[in-house]
């Protein structure tokens, strides 16, 4: 069975740094430069580091954070049917994880 999928700009923007990353997360300052400025270089990084440091500082850490958990919540949707799922690493990124069937039970397992 063949699965397909069609992703958007932005969940490819997210999607593919996550996956570049693979097996380790992706930094949300790479996601947000992924985001907001093409091509991602280390100097829209550093900037977008700067901004989530400053945002951290100043109680903005959710608002700055919000561009990324919409692309990545269409993302998840479409990544489940095939088994996959992204998960936060509290306060640093987001990683590829894997979907296990136990049953009725769907866990996550680190791929």
């Amino acid at each position: 069975m063949v699965l397909d999928q069609q992703f958007s700009i932005n969940e490819l923007r997210i999607l593919e740094p996550i996956l570049q990353a693979f097996p380790h997360y992706c930094p949300y300052e790479v996601l947000l430069a992924s985001l907001s400025s093409a091509p991602v270089t280390g100097s829209s990084v550093a900037r977008c580091r700067q901004r989530l440091l400053e945002a951290q500082g100043s109680q903005r850490w959710q608002q700055e954070l919000r561009p990324i958990r919409r692309a990545l919540s269409s993302v998840r949707s479409k990544l489940h049917r095939f088994g996959l799922e992204i998960s936060n690493v509290r306060e640093r990124g987001c990683s590829l994880t894997c979907l296990t069937y136990d049953g009725d039970m769907a866990q996550r397992e680190v791929v």
